[in-house]
């Protein structure tokens, strides 16, 4: 198996509606689905100045916006311009079983505001086989398990992630 591939497809970064997709080469998979919205890690841009933060990772709870009554997911305050960003998530195909992963799989789908998304990732990951048995993944590395009740290796490789327009 090759080295895990994190690539991040897509020209520029997106800000707005936006959708994190990915595609990996596995075999014997019946399922393979992030654990939770806090197994994405983002780089988060600031659409004002231009500031990066990496390795942003939040969950499905909301938080209140400064100065007005909406809530957000993520809020974060820029570090340079002081200018305030929030995303939410708006929402996802959680357990969603493909037939073939090799084809991009939308995830999750975000609203973006003063910032755009520059990258993601997800670290935690479920699997089930063709015969039902469960694995957790945490994709530091290729998956490669041997299911007995299926008589062959269940494998992920090449996991790849874009953002795209929602």
């Amino acid at each position: 198996l090759g080295k895990l591939n994190h690539c991040m497809k897509g020209k520029k970064a997106k800000t707005g509606a936006i959708a994190i997709e990915f595609k990996a080469e596995t075999d014997g998979v019946a399922l393979l689905t992030p654990v939770s919205y806090s197994s994405f890690s983002y780089t988060v841009k600031c659409t004002q100045c231009g500031a990066e933060r990496e390795n942003i990772s939040f969950d499905d709870s909301e938080k209140e916006l400064q100065g007005s009554r909406g809530t957000a997911n993520f809020v974060m305050s820029c570090k340079d311009c002081k200018r305030q960003c929030n995303i939410n998530y708006t929402g996802n195909n959680f357990n969603h079983e493909a037939e073939d992963y090799t084809d991009w799989q939308r995830v999750i789908t975000l609203e973006c505001r003063g910032c755009s998304i520059e990258n993601a990732s997800c670290n935690e990951w479920n699997i089930r086989s063709e015969s039902d048995n469960k694995y957790e993944w945490n994709a530091a590395d290729d998956f490669f398990e041997y299911d007995e009740d299926l008589g062959r290796p269940v494998t992920v490789s090449e996991l790849e992630y874009q953002i795209v327009n929602a």
